[in-house]
């Protein structure tokens, strides 16, 4: 009987991956419930409230994670970074990001 040893994705025996995309995916279904709300306070300046279990001012972070998916799907980089900067219509550049965990 032959053995098989399968490993994850960043070379660990153990699951490390799977968990991290669960909680980015639970973290971006939470947001977009709250995105187009007046209450920002679970996302924004909010570091005196931060736990373990969810950090300050996660706000940023999904912001980052939209603009990295859109920078990463734009051939011209130069072009990216314009947009970014600029960004006019919200609505369009998170659905140009492709964004979604």
């Amino acid at each position: 009987m032959a053995a098989v040893l399968v490993f994850d994705f960043d070379g660990t025996v153990l699951d490390t991956e799977w968990p991290a995309y669960r909680a980015a995916a639970e973290l971006w279904a939470e947001f977009k419930t709250a995105m187009r709300g007046t209450d920002i306070s679970r996302w924004l300046y909010n570091q005196g409230s931060a736990t373990a279990d969810r950090p300050g001012d996660l706000g940023y972070f999904i912001g980052y994670r939209i603009a990295e998916a859109f920078y990463a799907r734009t051939v011209n980089k130069r072009e990216a970074l314009r947009a970014i900067i600029d960004v006019s219509n919200s609505d369009l550049f998170l659905s140009q990001s492709g964004y979604a965990p």
